[in-house]
Protein backbone atom coordinates (compact mmCIF):
# COMPACT_ATOMS: atom_id res chain seq x y z
CA UNK A 1 0.00 0.00 0.00
CA UNK A 2 1.50 3.30 -1.09
CA UNK A 3 0.74 6.32 1.07
CA UNK A 4 -2.01 8.37 -0.54
CA UNK A 5 -1.78 12.19 -0.44
CA UNK A 6 -4.36 12.26 2.36
CA UNK A 7 -2.43 9.68 4.36
CA UNK A 8 0.81 11.64 3.93
CA UNK A 9 -0.91 14.79 5.14
CA UNK A 10 -2.23 12.87 8.16
CA UNK A 11 1.21 11.39 8.89
CA UNK A 12 2.87 14.81 8.63
CA UNK A 13 0.39 16.21 11.17
CA UNK A 14 0.89 13.45 13.75
CA UNK A 15 2.23 14.49 17.15
CA UNK A 16 3.82 12.65 20.04
CA UNK A 17 1.30 11.13 22.40
CA UNK A 18 1.56 11.85 26.12
CA UNK A 19 2.72 8.29 26.68
CA UNK A 20 5.42 8.51 24.01
CA UNK A 21 6.61 11.80 25.49
CA UNK A 22 6.95 10.17 28.91
CA UNK A 23 8.90 7.27 27.42
CA UNK A 24 11.28 9.70 25.73
CA UNK A 25 11.74 11.76 28.89
CA UNK A 26 12.49 8.65 30.95
CA UNK A 27 15.03 7.44 28.38
CA UNK A 28 16.79 10.81 28.29
CA UNK A 29 16.97 10.90 32.08
CA UNK A 30 18.55 7.43 32.14
CA UNK A 31 20.94 8.48 29.39
CA UNK A 32 22.00 11.62 31.28
CA UNK A 33 22.47 9.65 34.50
CA UNK A 34 24.95 7.38 32.69
CA UNK A 35 27.29 10.23 31.69
CA UNK A 36 25.84 10.57 28.23
CA UNK A 37 26.27 6.95 27.14
CA UNK A 38 23.54 4.44 27.92
CA UNK A 39 25.26 1.13 27.29
CA UNK A 40 24.52 -1.27 30.14
CA UNK A 41 22.44 -1.41 33.31
CA UNK A 42 24.71 -3.09 35.89
CA UNK A 43 22.02 -5.35 37.36
CA UNK A 44 21.04 -6.64 33.92
CA UNK A 45 24.66 -7.11 32.86
CA UNK A 46 25.34 -9.03 36.08
CA UNK A 47 22.35 -11.30 35.47
CA UNK A 48 23.53 -12.05 31.92
CA UNK A 49 27.05 -12.82 33.11
CA UNK A 50 25.80 -15.04 35.92
CA UNK A 51 23.64 -17.01 33.48
CA UNK A 52 26.50 -17.46 31.02
CA UNK A 53 28.92 -18.43 33.79
CA UNK A 54 26.51 -20.99 35.23
CA UNK A 55 26.13 -22.58 31.78
CA UNK A 56 29.84 -22.64 30.99
CA UNK A 57 30.88 -23.96 34.40
CA UNK A 58 28.45 -26.87 34.07
CA UNK A 59 29.23 -27.75 30.44
CA UNK A 60 33.03 -27.92 30.46
CA UNK A 61 34.20 -30.31 27.77
CA UNK A 62 30.98 -30.23 25.76
CA UNK A 63 30.83 -28.94 22.16
CA UNK A 64 30.77 -25.13 21.90
CA UNK A 65 27.35 -25.10 20.22
CA UNK A 66 25.76 -26.89 23.18
CA UNK A 67 27.47 -24.63 25.69
CA UNK A 68 26.23 -21.50 23.95
CA UNK A 69 22.69 -22.87 23.64
CA UNK A 70 22.78 -23.72 27.34
CA UNK A 71 23.86 -20.14 28.09
CA UNK A 72 20.78 -18.91 26.22
CA UNK A 73 18.59 -21.27 28.24
CA UNK A 74 20.07 -19.93 31.48
CA UNK A 75 19.51 -16.36 30.32
CA UNK A 76 15.92 -17.14 29.32
CA UNK A 77 15.24 -18.50 32.80
CA UNK A 78 17.28 -16.11 34.96
CA UNK A 79 17.90 -12.93 32.97
CA UNK A 80 16.15 -9.92 34.45
CA UNK A 81 12.65 -9.26 33.13
CA UNK A 82 11.48 -5.76 33.98
CA UNK A 83 8.52 -3.78 32.68
CA UNK A 84 8.99 -0.05 33.17
CA UNK A 85 6.11 2.46 33.41
CA UNK A 86 4.41 3.29 30.10
CA UNK A 87 6.39 0.67 28.16
CA UNK A 88 4.72 -0.64 25.02
CA UNK A 89 7.61 -2.67 23.58
CA UNK A 90 8.79 -5.11 26.25
CA UNK A 91 12.20 -6.71 26.70
CA UNK A 92 15.48 -5.02 27.59
CA UNK A 93 18.88 -5.24 25.97
CA UNK A 94 20.46 -3.01 28.62
CA UNK A 95 22.64 -5.98 29.65
CA UNK A 96 24.74 -5.30 26.56
CA UNK A 97 27.75 -5.33 26.34
CA UNK A 98 27.56 -7.54 29.42
CA UNK A 99 30.92 -9.30 29.34
CA UNK A 100 32.63 -5.92 29.05
CA UNK A 101 30.40 -4.19 31.61
CA UNK A 102 31.43 -6.84 34.15
CA UNK A 103 35.15 -7.26 33.36
CA UNK A 104 36.02 -9.80 36.08
CA UNK A 105 33.15 -12.09 35.10
CA UNK A 106 34.00 -11.48 31.45
CA UNK A 107 37.56 -12.68 32.05
CA UNK A 108 36.33 -15.85 33.75
CA UNK A 109 33.98 -16.49 30.86
CA UNK A 110 36.84 -16.15 28.40
CA UNK A 111 38.96 -18.55 30.45
CA UNK A 112 36.08 -21.05 30.35
CA UNK A 113 36.07 -20.85 26.55
CA UNK A 114 33.34 -18.28 25.86
CA UNK A 115 33.71 -16.00 22.85
CA UNK A 116 31.33 -13.73 21.02
CA UNK A 117 31.26 -12.38 17.51
CA UNK A 118 31.61 -8.72 16.58
CA UNK A 119 28.05 -8.29 15.36
CA UNK A 120 27.86 -6.29 12.11
CA UNK A 121 25.10 -8.42 10.68
CA UNK A 122 21.42 -8.40 9.75
CA UNK A 123 19.35 -11.53 10.31
CA UNK A 124 16.26 -12.90 8.63
CA UNK A 125 13.54 -11.40 10.79
CA UNK A 126 11.15 -11.79 7.86
CA UNK A 127 10.91 -15.58 8.26
CA UNK A 128 10.22 -15.25 11.97
CA UNK A 129 7.45 -12.69 11.43
CA UNK A 130 5.79 -14.80 8.73
CA UNK A 131 6.07 -18.25 10.31
CA UNK A 132 6.61 -17.62 14.02
CA UNK A 133 8.45 -19.84 16.48
CA UNK A 134 6.33 -22.85 15.51
CA UNK A 135 7.41 -22.43 11.88
CA UNK A 136 11.06 -22.40 12.87
CA UNK A 137 10.49 -25.51 14.97
CA UNK A 138 8.92 -27.31 11.99
CA UNK A 139 11.92 -26.37 9.85
CA UNK A 140 14.24 -27.80 12.50
CA UNK A 141 12.26 -31.04 12.65
CA UNK A 142 12.66 -31.53 8.91
CA UNK A 143 16.41 -30.84 9.06
CA UNK A 144 16.85 -33.20 12.03
CA UNK A 145 15.27 -36.04 10.05
CA UNK A 146 17.39 -35.25 7.00
CA UNK A 147 20.70 -34.91 8.89
CA UNK A 148 20.22 -37.44 11.67
CA UNK A 149 23.94 -37.74 12.41
CA UNK A 150 24.27 -34.08 13.45
CA UNK A 151 22.92 -34.68 16.93
CA UNK A 152 24.88 -31.97 18.74
CA UNK A 153 23.91 -29.34 16.21
CA UNK A 154 20.26 -30.38 16.28
CA UNK A 155 20.20 -30.30 20.08
CA UNK A 156 21.79 -26.82 20.14
CA UNK A 157 19.27 -25.42 17.66
CA UNK A 158 16.32 -26.90 19.52
CA UNK A 159 17.55 -25.71 22.92
CA UNK A 160 18.13 -22.18 21.61
CA UNK A 161 14.64 -22.01 20.10
CA UNK A 162 13.05 -23.37 23.26
CA UNK A 163 14.97 -20.76 25.26
CA UNK A 164 13.65 -17.98 23.04
CA UNK A 165 10.08 -19.21 23.53
CA UNK A 166 10.60 -19.45 27.30
CA UNK A 167 12.01 -15.92 27.45
CA UNK A 168 8.91 -14.56 25.70
CA UNK A 169 6.67 -16.47 28.10
CA UNK A 170 8.46 -14.95 31.09
CA UNK A 171 7.50 -11.51 29.76
CA UNK A 172 3.91 -12.68 29.38
CA UNK A 173 3.97 -13.91 32.97
CA UNK A 174 5.39 -10.59 34.20
CA UNK A 175 2.75 -8.69 32.23
CA UNK A 176 -0.18 -10.46 33.90
CA UNK A 177 0.07 -8.31 37.01
CA UNK A 178 1.27 -5.09 35.37
CA UNK A 179 -0.49 -4.86 31.99
CA UNK A 180 -2.80 -7.91 31.90
CA UNK A 181 -4.36 -6.84 28.62
CA UNK A 182 -1.02 -7.65 26.94
CA UNK A 183 -0.36 -11.03 28.57
CA UNK A 184 -2.31 -13.26 26.17
CA UNK A 185 -0.88 -11.52 23.12
CA UNK A 186 2.66 -11.97 24.43
CA UNK A 187 2.06 -15.62 25.27
CA UNK A 188 0.86 -16.31 21.73
CA UNK A 189 4.12 -14.89 20.35
CA UNK A 190 5.99 -17.65 22.13
CA UNK A 191 4.66 -19.98 19.41
CA UNK A 192 2.58 -18.21 16.79
CA UNK A 193 3.41 -15.60 14.14
CA UNK A 194 2.25 -12.06 14.93
CA UNK A 195 -1.28 -11.13 13.95
CA UNK A 196 -1.00 -7.35 14.10
CA UNK A 197 1.41 -4.44 13.67
CA UNK A 198 2.09 -4.12 17.43
CA UNK A 199 2.70 -7.87 17.72
CA UNK A 200 5.08 -7.78 14.75
CA UNK A 201 7.07 -4.95 16.33
CA UNK A 202 7.14 -6.83 19.64
CA UNK A 203 8.32 -10.14 18.16
CA UNK A 204 10.94 -8.32 16.08
CA UNK A 205 12.25 -6.69 19.25
CA UNK A 206 12.22 -9.94 21.24
CA UNK A 207 14.34 -11.60 18.55
CA UNK A 208 16.67 -8.61 18.36
CA UNK A 209 17.32 -8.68 22.10
CA UNK A 210 17.83 -12.45 22.12
CA UNK A 211 20.42 -12.14 19.37
CA UNK A 212 22.30 -9.77 21.69
CA UNK A 213 21.93 -12.24 24.55
CA UNK A 214 23.69 -14.79 22.36
CA UNK A 215 26.35 -12.34 21.17
CA UNK A 216 26.69 -9.22 23.33
CA UNK A 217 28.02 -6.85 20.70
CA UNK A 218 27.14 -3.91 18.51
CA UNK A 219 25.87 -3.38 14.97
CA UNK A 220 23.19 -6.06 14.87
CA UNK A 221 20.79 -4.29 12.56
CA UNK A 222 17.06 -4.47 11.84
CA UNK A 223 17.25 -4.66 8.08
CA UNK A 224 14.44 -3.36 5.87
CA UNK A 225 12.09 -2.10 8.54
CA UNK A 226 9.34 -0.84 6.24
CA UNK A 227 9.26 -4.01 4.18
CA UNK A 228 9.09 -6.12 7.37
CA UNK A 229 6.31 -4.14 9.03
CA UNK A 230 4.39 -2.59 6.13
CA UNK A 231 2.07 -5.56 5.48
CA UNK A 232 1.09 -5.74 9.16
CA UNK A 233 0.26 -2.04 9.38
CA UNK A 234 -1.70 -2.11 6.14
CA UNK A 235 -3.76 -5.12 7.28
CA UNK A 236 -4.51 -3.45 10.63
CA UNK A 237 -5.58 -0.20 8.98
CA UNK A 238 -7.83 -1.98 6.49
CA UNK A 239 -9.57 -3.85 9.32
CA UNK A 240 -9.81 -0.79 11.56
CA UNK A 241 -7.65 -2.37 14.28
CA UNK A 242 -5.25 0.56 14.58
CA UNK A 243 -5.06 4.27 13.80
CA UNK A 244 -2.03 6.00 12.33
CA UNK A 245 -1.43 7.92 15.56
CA UNK A 246 -1.39 4.64 17.50
CA UNK A 247 1.05 3.14 15.01
CA UNK A 248 3.28 6.20 15.43
CA UNK A 249 3.23 5.71 19.20
CA UNK A 250 4.38 2.11 18.78
CA UNK A 251 7.20 3.11 16.43
CA UNK A 252 8.40 5.80 18.82
CA UNK A 253 8.33 3.25 21.66
CA UNK A 254 10.39 0.92 19.44
CA UNK A 255 12.91 3.69 18.75
CA UNK A 256 13.20 4.42 22.48
CA UNK A 257 13.93 0.76 23.20
CA UNK A 258 16.60 0.82 20.51
CA UNK A 259 18.56 3.32 22.60
CA UNK A 260 19.26 0.65 25.21
CA UNK A 261 22.63 -1.01 25.25
CA UNK A 262 23.51 -0.80 21.56
CA UNK A 263 24.76 1.43 18.80
CA UNK A 264 24.92 1.16 15.02
CA UNK A 265 21.53 -0.53 14.69
CA UNK A 266 20.53 0.35 11.18
CA UNK A 267 16.98 0.33 9.89
CA UNK A 268 16.61 0.66 6.12
CA UNK A 269 13.70 2.39 4.38
CA UNK A 270 12.82 2.31 0.71
CA UNK A 271 14.69 0.63 -2.13
CA UNK A 272 13.54 -2.06 -4.53
CA UNK A 273 12.38 -5.66 -4.40
CA UNK A 274 13.89 -8.67 -6.16
CA UNK A 275 12.49 -7.59 -9.54
CA UNK A 276 13.46 -3.93 -9.17
CA UNK A 277 10.12 -2.45 -8.10
CA UNK A 278 9.94 0.28 -5.45
CA UNK A 279 8.92 -0.99 -1.98
CA UNK A 280 8.14 2.32 -0.28
CA UNK A 281 5.02 1.95 1.89
CA UNK A 282 3.22 3.56 4.81
CA UNK A 283 5.85 2.46 7.33
CA UNK A 284 8.50 4.24 5.25
CA UNK A 285 6.78 7.58 5.85
CA UNK A 286 5.69 6.76 9.39
CA UNK A 287 9.26 5.88 10.43
CA UNK A 288 10.50 9.25 9.17
CA UNK A 289 7.75 10.96 11.14
CA UNK A 290 8.53 8.93 14.27
CA UNK A 291 12.17 9.96 14.07
CA UNK A 292 11.21 13.59 13.44
CA UNK A 293 9.08 13.53 16.59
CA UNK A 294 11.38 11.49 18.81
CA UNK A 295 14.91 12.50 17.70
CA UNK A 296 16.41 9.36 19.24
CA UNK A 297 20.02 8.42 18.48
CA UNK A 298 18.95 4.89 17.57
CA UNK A 299 18.09 3.29 15.27
CA UNK A 300 20.19 4.76 12.48
CA UNK A 301 17.75 5.24 9.62
CA UNK A 302 19.06 4.71 6.09
CA UNK A 303 17.02 5.71 3.04
CA UNK A 304 17.75 3.74 -0.11
CA UNK A 305 17.47 5.91 -3.21
CA UNK A 306 16.89 4.71 -6.76
CA UNK A 307 15.36 6.05 -9.95
CA UNK A 308 11.87 5.01 -8.89
CA UNK A 309 11.97 6.47 -5.37
CA UNK A 310 8.75 8.49 -4.95
CA UNK A 311 9.55 12.20 -5.03
CA UNK A 312 7.44 12.86 -1.94
CA UNK A 313 9.33 10.20 0.07
CA UNK A 314 12.70 11.59 -1.01
CA UNK A 315 11.56 15.10 -0.06
CA UNK A 316 10.37 13.93 3.36
CA UNK A 317 13.70 12.23 4.01
CA UNK A 318 15.71 15.25 2.88
CA UNK A 319 13.60 17.54 5.07
CA UNK A 320 14.28 15.34 8.11
CA UNK A 321 18.02 15.24 7.35
CA UNK A 322 18.09 19.03 6.92
CA UNK A 323 16.56 19.50 10.37
CA UNK A 324 19.89 18.53 11.93
CA UNK A 325 19.04 15.44 13.94
CA UNK A 326 21.52 13.16 12.18
CA UNK A 327 18.86 10.98 10.51
CA UNK A 328 18.42 9.63 7.95
CA UNK A 329 21.49 8.67 5.97
CA UNK A 330 21.24 8.11 2.23
CA UNK A 331 22.66 5.33 0.06
CA UNK A 332 22.18 4.70 -3.62
CA UNK A 333 20.96 1.44 -5.13
CA UNK A 334 22.79 2.34 -8.34
CA UNK A 335 26.12 2.12 -6.49
CA UNK A 336 25.47 -0.61 -3.93
CA UNK A 337 23.71 -3.25 -6.04
CA UNK A 338 26.44 -3.49 -8.72
CA UNK A 339 29.05 -3.55 -5.95
CA UNK A 340 27.42 -6.57 -4.35
CA UNK A 341 27.12 -8.23 -7.75
CA UNK A 342 30.89 -7.86 -8.17
CA UNK A 343 31.24 -10.09 -5.11
CA UNK A 344 29.27 -12.85 -6.85
CA UNK A 345 25.88 -12.09 -5.33
CA UNK A 346 23.02 -12.62 -7.84
CA UNK A 347 21.02 -9.56 -8.87
CA UNK A 348 17.81 -10.55 -7.05
CA UNK A 349 19.70 -11.01 -3.78
CA UNK A 350 21.87 -7.94 -4.31
CA UNK A 351 18.67 -5.88 -4.57
CA UNK A 352 17.63 -7.08 -1.11
CA UNK A 353 20.41 -5.31 0.75
CA UNK A 354 20.50 -3.71 4.17
CA UNK A 355 23.04 -1.61 6.04
CA UNK A 356 25.02 -3.02 8.95
CA UNK A 357 27.59 -1.35 11.16
CA UNK A 358 28.41 2.23 10.19
CA UNK A 359 27.53 2.08 6.50
CA UNK A 360 28.34 -1.40 5.16
CA UNK A 361 25.85 -3.04 2.80
CA UNK A 362 25.06 -6.75 2.76
CA UNK A 363 22.27 -9.04 1.55
CA UNK A 364 19.47 -9.33 4.10
CA UNK A 365 19.10 -12.54 6.05
CA UNK A 366 21.34 -14.90 4.06
CA UNK A 367 24.82 -13.43 4.45
CA UNK A 368 27.59 -13.62 7.04
CA UNK A 369 29.22 -10.25 6.21
CA UNK A 370 32.15 -10.12 8.68
CA UNK A 371 32.73 -6.52 7.63
CA UNK A 372 35.18 -5.86 10.46
CA UNK A 373 36.93 -9.22 10.37
CA UNK A 374 40.26 -7.41 10.10
CA UNK A 375 41.63 -3.91 9.87
CA UNK A 376 44.63 -1.69 9.47
CA UNK A 377 45.52 1.81 10.59
CA UNK A 378 46.73 3.82 7.60
CA UNK A 379 48.43 6.65 9.55
CA UNK A 380 50.69 4.09 11.27
CA UNK A 381 51.70 2.69 7.89
CA UNK A 382 52.37 6.21 6.59
CA UNK A 383 54.65 6.88 9.57
CA UNK A 384 56.54 3.70 8.75
CA UNK A 385 56.88 4.87 5.16
CA UNK A 386 58.32 8.23 6.23
CA UNK A 387 60.78 6.44 8.51
CA UNK A 388 62.08 4.20 5.72
CA UNK A 389 61.65 6.24 2.52
CA UNK A 390 64.43 7.56 0.35
CA UNK A 391 62.07 8.89 -2.33
CA UNK A 392 63.05 11.95 -4.32
CA UNK A 393 59.65 12.46 -5.96
CA UNK A 394 56.12 12.25 -4.59
CA UNK A 395 54.86 9.48 -6.95
CA UNK A 396 57.73 7.30 -5.70
CA UNK A 397 56.85 8.10 -2.09
CA UNK A 398 53.17 7.30 -2.68
CA UNK A 399 54.13 3.98 -4.29
CA UNK A 400 56.26 3.16 -1.25
CA UNK A 401 53.33 3.90 1.04
CA UNK A 402 51.03 1.63 -0.95
CA UNK A 403 53.72 -1.07 -0.79
CA UNK A 404 53.64 -0.73 3.00
CA UNK A 405 49.88 -1.20 2.91
CA UNK A 406 50.15 -4.24 0.66
CA UNK A 407 52.79 -5.80 2.89
CA UNK A 408 50.70 -5.21 6.03
CA UNK A 409 47.65 -6.72 4.36
CA UNK A 410 49.46 -9.84 3.18
CA UNK A 411 51.74 -10.43 6.16
CA UNK A 412 49.52 -9.45 9.07
CA UNK A 413 45.91 -8.57 8.30
CA UNK A 414 44.83 -11.53 6.17
CA UNK A 415 46.46 -14.16 8.43
CA UNK A 416 44.77 -12.48 11.41
CA UNK A 417 41.41 -12.59 9.56
CA UNK A 418 41.86 -16.30 8.91
CA UNK A 419 42.73 -16.93 12.54
CA UNK A 420 39.77 -14.86 13.72
CA UNK A 421 37.28 -16.73 11.56
CA UNK A 422 38.57 -20.12 12.73
CA UNK A 423 38.35 -18.91 16.33
CA UNK A 424 34.71 -17.88 15.87
CA UNK A 425 33.89 -21.19 14.18
CA UNK A 426 35.43 -23.15 17.05
CA UNK A 427 34.27 -21.05 20.01
CA UNK A 428 31.32 -18.85 18.99
CA UNK A 429 28.77 -20.85 16.98
CA UNK A 430 25.42 -19.07 17.13
CA UNK A 431 22.49 -21.50 17.26
CA UNK A 432 19.85 -18.78 17.64
CA UNK A 433 21.45 -16.40 15.15
CA UNK A 434 21.78 -19.29 12.69
CA UNK A 435 18.07 -20.08 13.09
CA UNK A 436 17.40 -16.59 11.73
CA UNK A 437 19.68 -16.93 8.73
CA UNK A 438 18.75 -18.71 5.53
CA UNK A 439 20.82 -21.77 4.69
CA UNK A 440 21.85 -22.64 8.24
CA UNK A 441 19.10 -24.39 10.19
CA UNK A 442 18.03 -26.23 7.03
CA UNK A 443 21.40 -28.03 7.11
CA UNK A 444 21.98 -27.93 10.88
CA UNK A 445 25.07 -25.79 10.35
CA UNK A 446 26.12 -22.55 12.00
CA UNK A 447 26.80 -19.13 10.59
CA UNK A 448 30.37 -19.09 11.82
CA UNK A 449 31.25 -22.20 9.82
CA UNK A 450 30.23 -20.52 6.57
CA UNK A 451 26.76 -22.06 6.33
CA UNK A 452 25.04 -18.94 4.97
CA UNK A 453 24.76 -18.71 1.16
CA UNK A 454 27.01 -15.64 1.08
CA UNK A 455 30.12 -15.24 3.21
CA UNK A 456 32.18 -12.08 3.03
CA UNK A 457 35.23 -10.74 4.84
CA UNK A 458 35.72 -7.03 5.37
CA UNK A 459 38.93 -5.13 6.07
CA UNK A 460 38.32 -2.04 8.19
CA UNK A 461 40.48 0.71 6.67
CA UNK A 462 41.05 3.30 9.39
CA UNK A 463 42.32 6.84 8.96
CA UNK A 464 41.76 7.50 5.25
CA UNK A 465 41.02 11.19 5.80
CA UNK A 466 44.06 11.63 8.04
CA UNK A 467 46.28 9.88 5.50
CA UNK A 468 44.97 12.00 2.63
CA UNK A 469 45.66 15.20 4.60
CA UNK A 470 49.12 13.93 5.52
CA UNK A 471 49.95 12.90 1.97
CA UNK A 472 48.75 16.30 0.75
CA UNK A 473 51.05 18.05 3.23
CA UNK A 474 53.99 15.85 2.21
CA UNK A 475 53.23 16.44 -1.47
CA UNK A 476 53.16 20.21 -1.02
CA UNK A 477 55.78 20.90 1.67
CA UNK A 478 58.35 18.14 1.03
CA UNK A 479 58.16 17.36 -2.68
CA UNK A 480 56.53 20.60 -3.82
CA UNK A 481 57.99 23.74 -2.26
CA UNK A 482 60.90 21.88 -0.68
CA UNK A 483 60.39 23.91 2.51
CA UNK A 484 60.76 20.68 4.50
CA UNK A 485 63.05 17.77 3.73
CA UNK A 486 62.03 14.18 4.21
CA UNK A 487 64.76 13.84 6.84
CA UNK A 488 63.42 16.86 8.73
CA UNK A 489 59.90 15.43 8.61
CA UNK A 490 61.19 12.09 9.88
CA UNK A 491 62.88 13.77 12.84
CA UNK A 492 59.80 15.88 13.56
CA UNK A 493 57.56 12.82 13.62
CA UNK A 494 60.02 10.96 15.86
CA UNK A 495 59.64 13.92 18.25
CA UNK A 496 55.83 13.71 17.99
CA UNK A 497 55.68 17.04 16.11
CA UNK A 498 56.64 18.97 19.24
CA UNK A 499 57.55 21.97 17.06
CA UNK A 500 54.20 23.73 17.31
CA UNK A 501 54.92 26.16 14.48
CA UNK A 502 55.70 23.28 12.13
CA UNK A 503 52.63 21.33 13.28
CA UNK A 504 50.36 24.29 12.60
CA UNK A 505 51.97 24.91 9.19
CA UNK A 506 51.35 21.30 8.15
CA UNK A 507 47.82 21.33 9.57
CA UNK A 508 47.02 24.51 7.62
CA UNK A 509 47.82 22.94 4.25
CA UNK A 510 45.10 24.25 1.92
CA UNK A 511 42.64 22.00 0.11
CA UNK A 512 42.39 19.34 2.80
CA UNK A 513 40.17 16.26 2.61
CA UNK A 514 36.50 17.23 2.71
CA UNK A 515 36.93 20.70 1.21
CA UNK A 516 36.45 19.40 -2.36
CA UNK A 517 40.04 20.31 -3.19
CA UNK A 518 41.19 18.85 -6.48
CA UNK A 519 44.48 17.48 -5.13
CA UNK A 520 42.97 15.88 -2.01
CA UNK A 521 40.10 14.41 -4.04
CA UNK A 522 42.60 12.85 -6.42
CA UNK A 523 44.65 11.42 -3.56
CA UNK A 524 41.56 10.03 -1.84
CA UNK A 525 40.43 8.37 -5.05
CA UNK A 526 43.87 6.97 -5.84
CA UNK A 527 44.55 5.61 -2.34
CA UNK A 528 41.09 4.16 -1.73
CA UNK A 529 40.96 2.55 -5.17
CA UNK A 530 44.42 1.02 -4.74
CA UNK A 531 43.59 -0.40 -1.31
CA UNK A 532 40.18 -1.68 -2.40
CA UNK A 533 41.84 -3.47 -5.31
CA UNK A 534 44.36 -5.08 -2.95
CA UNK A 535 41.63 -6.27 -0.59
CA UNK A 536 39.42 -7.67 -3.34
Amino acid sequence: MHATPNMRIEIDSLKLSARASRLLDAMRQRYAANSGRLLAVPEEADAWCDAALAAYRETAGQPACLRRARALAEFAEHGLVRILPDELVLGSQAFNPANRACPEKGRELAELGYANTGGHIVHNYRTLLIHGVSGLRARLATATRQFASRTDESAAFQLALAAFSRWILRHAEAARSICPERADSLARLAECPPGSFPEALQLLWFAHVFLHAENPSVAISFGRLDELLGPFLEADLERGRIRLDEALEWLVAFFVKSCEGEESQNAVLGGVDAVGQDVTNLVSYLALRAMDCARTFQPSLIVRLHEGTPAEFRQAAVALAASGGGNPGFMNDAAVIPGLQELGIPLARARDWSVIGCYEAAPTGDCYPSTVLGGMHLPELLNQTVAASSATEFPQFLAEFLDQVRGALQDHVLPACDSRWHHLCDHAPSPFGSLLMDGCAERLRFLESGAAPFNLGGINILGLGTVVDSLLAIQQHVFGSGALSLLELRKALADNLSDEALRQRLAATPGRFGTDGRASNALAEQVSHAIATMVL
